[in-house]
């Protein structure tokens, strides 16, 4: 199927089936055809607030900018879907090794209202979706997808290369303040737990 305008690809979207969507940015250059960025926005919506299962996607645009924010879009999207649906276990069990049951703990991100004011008011519901989303299931000691390691309070060197550990976020989880660093040089992500709010 062709759609030639944001709505018209959403529209098919939204009704299921599509399984394969190859994007172009500039749909006809006004504000009622939309741009395919708005579609891929669309999708990463819907994934992250409503579990929608997204077709692959392809981008097909001569349009660079408009390009890498598709791509960008894509790769958020592809992390979304990486992650899970939202209160599943990330590493393949439904209880913690222990047989106890935990509840997910309820964190605030702190920052969070900073940030966003230097982002286009129409994308803090997306944006605050994805960090609760990030954050929501949260845990130090045995987090999802990408390895977190502990650091000691006060480290700023990589223990793995040496770079600088760079603070990305902080929030509090059981009542502690954590901070999650990242190394500017290899990217490792660290968690500080007990660190000082200031």
């Amino acid at each position: 199927m062709l759609a030639r305008t944001a709505p018209d690809a959403i529209a098919l979207l939204a009704a299921g089936g599509v399984t394969h969507l190859s994007l172009d940015h500039d749909l006809g250059g006004d504000a009622v055809a939309g741009t395919g960025y708005d579609v891929a926005a669309w999708i990463e919506e819907a994934v992250a607030l409503r579990g929608f299962a997204p077709p692959e996607i392809t981008i097909h645009s001569a349009n660079v900018v408009g390009r890498q924010r598709m791509a960008a879009a894509v790769a958020s999207i592809e992390r979304l879907v990486a992650a899970g649906p939202r209160g599943q276990e990330k590493r393949g069990s439904s209880h913690p090794p222990d047989g106890e049951h935990h509840e997910p703990q309820k964190v605030s991100v702190q920052g969070l209202e900073e940030a966003l004011a230097a982002v286009p008011a129409e994308d803090h519901g997306l944006i605050r979706a994805g960090v609760e989303r990030a954050f929501a299931d949260f845990d130090p000691e045995n987090p999802p997808g990408e390895p977190v390691r502990a650091v000691e309070p006060g480290t700023r060197a990589c223990p793995i290369c040496g770079g600088t550990l760079v603070e990305f976020t902080s929030f509090r989880a059981r009542g502690e303040l954590v901070r999650i660093l990242d190394c500017s040089k290899c990217e490792a992500t660290f968690a500080e737990p007990g660190g000082s709010t200031q």
